[in-house]
């Protein structure tokens, strides 16, 4: 009685620990995920590109960003002059940044 009482929590406990770490590796991936959108975003305003524009990049680091430059009105952009939407991706975990100006 006392060693399936033991079994059970040990199975519990395993249970929760496992999935606690899947969180914090998704956490990680997501903070990639991020970055690589915000790289985006830096590489519109350093290159000042043009409305209309979209481009797609992979990163050393195997995570990727499409960057699209969108006119006033055009894709819920509710900006005056443009807006920026830019998506990270690493592995299966999406981020997303919108930067209206």
């Amino acid at each position: 009685m006392i060693l399936s009482l033991v079994l059970v929590l040990s199975l519990g406990a395993a249970t929760l620990f496992s999935s606690q770490l899947r969180t914090l590796k998704d956490i990680g991936q997501s903070v990639l995920a991020y970055y690589a959108a915000e790289s985006g975003v830096e590489k519109a305003l350093f290159n000042q590109w043009a409305i209309g524009t979209h481009q797609h990049e992979v990163l050393d680091n195997e995570a990727s960003f499409d960057v699209w430059v969108l006119g006033p009105g055009v894709g819920g952009c509710t900006g005056t002059n443009y807006c920026i939407k830019s998506i990270g991706v690493y592995r299966d975990v999406r981020r997303a940044i919108r930067l209206t100006r």
